[in-house]
């Protein structure tokens, strides 16, 4: 499928556009990461100052490959880290509130530092844009106005 292309990724996804697009910058004219998995570190660094030690076990489990995906973010934040830096495309970092937490304590405790990192992340992109939504992990099913809004400015940016 011939592009340029804009990516759009959403958890895991998020993490995975940001990396295509820093490996392919040529093929990319946007991209658009919703709640994605943050990079291991500064994520774990972080997490091991804020989670007890079988949170934290648990969170080392996940990165390692011991989630619904079966996905090694280790690896995965490794090779994004050793990228080309990103592009000067138009990108959108969407988050959602810690409404997505849905109840749930870990997350409820560790979200400030979910949003620092992703803010970060955010001003590593020439052209970056940090946003929130009050919205469920899955933004594309709990606000597509809010989704659509993203990839129309992306679309429409100089």
């Amino acid at each position: 499928m011939p592009g340029p292309f804009v990516l759009v990724g959403s958890s895991a996804g998020g993490l995975f556009v940001q990396h295509y697009a820093r490996t392919f910058p040529d093929q990319v004219v946007g991209v658009i990461a919703m709640n994605p998995v943050p990079p291991a570190h500064p994520w774990l660094d972080q997490a091991s100052l804020i989670f007890t030690a079988e949170e934290f076990a648990g969170e080392e489990a996940y990165y390692a490959g011991d989630n619904g995906e079966s996905f090694n973010y280790l690896s995965s934040s490794d090779q994004l880290l050793a990228a080309a830096a990103p592009p000067n495309v138009p990108f959108e970092m969407l988050l959602s509130t810690d409404v997505q937490c849905e109840g749930a304590n870990i997350c409820l405790k560790s979200y400030s530092a979910y949003e620092q990192i992703m803010q970060e992340v955010t001003s590593l992109w020439p052209r970056g844009n940090y946003s929130q939504v009050s919205a469920g992990h899955d933004i594309f099913d709990s606000d597509l106005e809010a989704v659509e809004a993203i990839v129309e400015r992306v679309l429409t940016s100089p």
